[in-house]
């Protein structure tokens, strides 16, 4: 016969009901570090404890029209709490975007505190350099400043705007053709593989500016690795509750393992390549790489190595991945749409023959080809969200 020895603990109703006090109490006094407060712009209503965080989470795939949505209800400026993040959405027709971000960018240029990002780019990405000052419970490699911090990444980002002018630089645009009679030999032979192609040439493109070396194909190592890279970052719970790194990495899905060994391939890839570009210089066969450029002038730039090879390899997962994503969009858009594929090969017939490929000095002689790359990025933005900032000071706007 079964014979139940486990120990029961009885539980009185008044406990029971005091521990759904104390639940309740600290659900509304939630400040982990800050409850939506007063003087933040309107939104909708938030849950104990998880806020908003299920009204954003329910639907992923259309985050954007959730957002739209969000601001069209609320207003130019609307505020989420996501756990004990307070979020502000900005919306309208870009006019408040220009102001707050680009205008008074001097205090919005911060970034949010993101733990896997931390960990991944061991203090030295690019996009989150900035935030190392406000990390009150990672365990630190390094002290750094905020000062420290903002000048890391203003370095950073001089050195990627001169080697990346705004304006067509014309090596650049010579490699840029050049690749380009490659992928439209590959669509023309392989076209089942059309995303594999879009992905070599868009890699093969700043692997060249970047440690002037090509990807001749989608099988080179440095595709792949691009591709595991973007694909296995992890996006555990504690980004929004920063409590939750007291809990044992197998109850979070072992997000610091997963994190460590991004890590582990990021220093292997961004540091090999780093080290390509630099010996490729020193030898004289290709002396404009970023790579060889950031090392040449390190003690100026006080760079270390490591920040380095993250700024080179920053850039690497901006030009690869997104901008291929936008090549089989556009694909995909003329497609869909055949009318508007006749009127932008017309336009293109009209000023080369068949055996010449359309140039960059001739882009402006092409306004409805430039619309339909334009409409593609209004269609199905890569980045929908942009990049998080984060305020470095109270500000209120009216």
């Amino acid at each position: 016969m079964y014979e139940n020895h486990g120990l029961d603990i009885p539980i009185s109703p008044s406990r029971l009901f005091a521990m759904g006090a104390l639940v309740l109490v600290m659900s509304y006094l939630w400040d982990w570090p800050e409850s939506r407060r007063k003087n933040m712009p309107p939104g909708p209503m938030r849950v104990p404890i998880i806020g908003n965080l299920g009204l954003i989470q329910l639907k992923r795939t259309d985050l954007f029209d959730q957002l739209r949505e969000l601001n069209r209800k609320y207003g130019p400026l609307a505020s989420l709490k996501l756990g004990s993040s307070n979020i502000v959405v900005i919306g309208g027709d870009g006019s408040l975007v220009r102001e707050l971000l680009d205008k008074r960018g001097s205090i919005y240029s911060n970034r949010p505190l993101e733990p896997t990002q931390e960990i991944t780019g061991g203090g030295d990405n690019v996009l989150y350099v900035s935030f190392w000052s406000h990390r009150p419970y990672m365990e630190l490699e390094e002290s750094l400043s905020f000062q420290t911090n903002t000048e890391k990444w203003k370095a950073a980002r001089k050195q990627i705007v001169r080697h990346y002018p705004r304006a067509s630089d014309p090596e650049q645009v010579r490699l840029q053709e050049a690749e380009s009679v490659q992928l439209l030999h590959d669509f023309l032979h392989q076209p089942e593989q059309s995303m594999q192609h879009s992905m070599r040439y868009t890699t093969s493109i700043i692997a060249c500016l970047n440690y002037g070396i090509r990807c001749a194909t989608y099988d080179d190592p440095v595709v792949h690795d691009m591709e595991t890279i973007m694909t296995f970052i992890p996006r555990p719970p504690i980004d929004h509750f920063p409590f939750l790194r007291y809990l044992p990495d197998f109850m979070m899905g072992n997000w610091r393992l997963k994190a460590e060994r991004v890590r582990t391939l990021i220093n292997k890839v961004y540091g090999g390549l780093a080290r390509i570009g630099w010996e490729r210089g020193s030898n004289g066969l290709n002396t404009d790489n970023l790579a060889y450029k950031l090392r040449l002038n390190e003690g100026v730039t006080l760079l270390t190595r490591n920040h380095q090879a993250q700024i080179c390899g920053i850039v690497l997962e901006g030009g690869s991945d997104i901008v291929a994503g936008v090549i089989s969009t556009v694909i995909l858009a003329l497609l869909d749409d055949m009318q508007s594929q006749y009127r932008a090969r017309q336009e293109i017939d009209g000023i080369y023959d068949e055996d010449t490929l359309p140039r960059w000095d001739d882009e402006q002689k092409m306004p409805f080809v430039r619309a339909v790359v334009k409409e593609t990025l209004r269609w199905r933005p890569p980045l929908p969200t942009c990049v998080p900032h984060r305020l470095e000071q109270g500000m209120y706007s009216k």
